[in-house]
């Protein structure tokens, strides 16, 4: 849980019930150079294990309701493992790519310009999101997918909660190369 929700868990029972446990990733392996790699223009990324509702929800929300608003034609890579019955949903846009399971997700993301996370709901800390941060990527999200990430300023992730503001925070994102490094760079710091 995150510190947030141990708090309320806690107060609402009465006691020492919950804890939080902080979340870790490897820096190393998320942070390695790597030379020669090149950004595809107006890609975006999303991570997740797609056989779990929340991760569903959101990729509808971003296909739906974010990307139809964005002005970029934007690429949406979608990584991880996405049962047919999901896929499916989606086969008739272009623009989205299912890449299943991955043997290197920081390749498969670091190759996009931006992670775009707003998550449709849940708890805890999105260590997908976290895990990005870590990899320098710019990270796009909402309150739910920020929910619980201890950070020292509010440059770290781009936080947007209604559709028109994640698809203006995205193509902010993808017209500016110093804003996605400045995203970047701060994120890995936090």
């Amino acid at each position: 849980t995150s510190p947030l929700e141990t708090r309320e868990i806690n107060e609402a029972m009465g006691g020492r019930k919950a804890l939080t446990l902080s979340v870790g990733v490897d820096y190393e392996l998320f942070s390695r150079e790597m030379p020669g790699l090149v950004k595809e223009r107006d890609s975006v990324a999303f991570v997740g294990n797609f056989k779990v509702a929340a991760n569903v929800e959101s990729l509808e929300m971003i296909i739906r309701d974010v990307l139809t608003r964005a002005k970029h034609p934007c690429k949406l890579y979608v990584v991880g493992n996405c049962p047919d019955e999901v896929r499916g949903r989606y086969s008739a846009c272009e623009n989205v790519v299912f890449t299943g399971r991955v043997d290197d997700l920081v390749t498969s993301v670091r190759k996009c310009e931006v992670l775009l996370a707003p998550i449709a709901f849940g708890t805890g800390i999105k260590t997908k999101i976290v895990e990005a941060m870590a990899m320098g990527m710019p990270v796009l999200t909402n309150d739910v997918g920020a929910e619980g990430i201890p950070l020292n300023g509010t440059e770290g992730l781009v936080i947007a909660n209604s559709a028109n503001e994640l698809a203006e925070k995205l193509d902010q994102l993808l017209d500016s190369p110093d804003c996605r490094d400045a995203v970047s760079k701060q994120g890995q710091a936090d």
